[in-house]
């Protein structure tokens, strides 16, 4: 449709994509796309909601002081000197977590290491990053849980439609996460051959071939 939204978000992108789609849905069409999906899920998490509804539970004196003693060590691990503000560190983890080096070519794969490690220079990056750690261990998977349920009850309103875009070689969100997230949402999902966790950048032409052919409303199968 003419007026349908287009939202895409990537990792745990995807989860604040979601939500804007929900929203939007209730307004006009949307369709959503989910890059390499980043939802935490408990194992036997059913996005059906409790009937009746669980009150939410706040935490325990005892959770909220391990909680913040995390954080002191996380900050203070990231902050060690050849960790997050090194260059190594960030080829390093790259290199085996999203992308493959010698496909992308040592230029491109330096320019994608210096976009990545730019925020780690700025002052006080290491404790935000530390806090948003934190923050996921101590409610993440009930708020992506309620977070998936909002959007599986918006797609069946007819207005929102889901394609979840992954690489077979993601080694950051395993293959088996990705096909659950799609079985619950019942929607459609393209694996892209050869591609990690970051197939927006990895093969940017392939991926916007992909989401064209799903806004345009045709098969997304690549051939």
């Amino acid at each position: 449709p003419d007026d349908e939204v287009v939202v895409i978000g990537h990792s745990m992108g995807a989860i604040t994509a979601s939500e804007v789609a929900v929203r939007q849905s209730a307004r006009r069409p949307v369709a959503l796309v989910l890059v390499s999906p980043a939802f935490l899920l408990k194992a036997g998490a059913d996005l059906q909601p409790p009937t009746p509804p669980k009150p939410h539970r706040g935490l325990s004196l005892g959770s909220v002081l391990s909680l913040r003693l995390l954080r002191a060590i996380v900050a203070a691990f990231l902050q060690a000197p050849g960790v997050v503000y090194s260059r190594t560190f960030w080829e390093k983890g790259l290199d085996g977590a999203a992308y493959k080096r010698t496909q992308l070519g040592e230029e491109r794969f330096a320019a994608q290491v210096l976009r990545y490690r730019w925020p780690s220079l700025f002052r006080g990056w290491s404790v935000g990053l530390a806090n948003f750690v934190v923050a996921r261990l101590a409610d993440g998977a009930s708020e992506d849980l309620g977070a998936l349920r909002r959007l599986l009850s918006a797609k069946g309103s007819g207005t929102l439609r889901v394609l979840i875009v992954t690489g077979s070689e993601d080694k950051v969100i395993s293959a088996s996460l990705t096909k659950r997230l799609q079985s619950m949402l019942e929607c459609e999902m393209v694996v892209l051959e050869g591609v990690g966790h970051v197939a927006h950048e990895e093969e940017p032409a392939k991926f916007s071939e992909v989401v064209a052919k799903f806004v345009r409303g045709k098969c997304v199968a690549i051939a």
